[in-house]
């Protein structure tokens, strides 16, 4: 399993709104994408936060930053001030 994890900061009060642009517009494009597994959103303080996607291979993981990285420029790039994305092996995961 491979994860896509991004950490964002957003220009001051725009969180809330990305948050929820985010679940309703870019949630449903990666479920749809081969591979999909999961993908969570954390509000990290007032104006930053982490999005972490998994995918069953790298390939597919690395396509997720190219579908993520188009709907975050056409939706939200006026609400980021930065985003760090990478994508790595998941080397242990418990759930329940």
């Amino acid at each position: 399993m491979h994860a896509r994890p991004v950490m964002y900061k957003f220009k001051p009060g725009s969180a809330d709104a990305v948050y929820k642009k985010a679940e309703a517009g870019l949630g449903p494009i990666l479920r749809k994408l081969p591979g999909f597994i999961s993908y969570e959103v954390f509000k990290i303080g007032a104006d930053a936060g982490v999005s972490v996607s998994n995918w069953q291979s790298e390939a597919q993981a690395s396509d997720a930053v190219k579908a993520a990285s188009e709907w975050v420029k056409g939706n939200i790039a006026s609400d980021v001030v930065s985003a760090e994305t990478h994508v790595g092996t998941v080397m242990f995961s418990h759930r329940k």
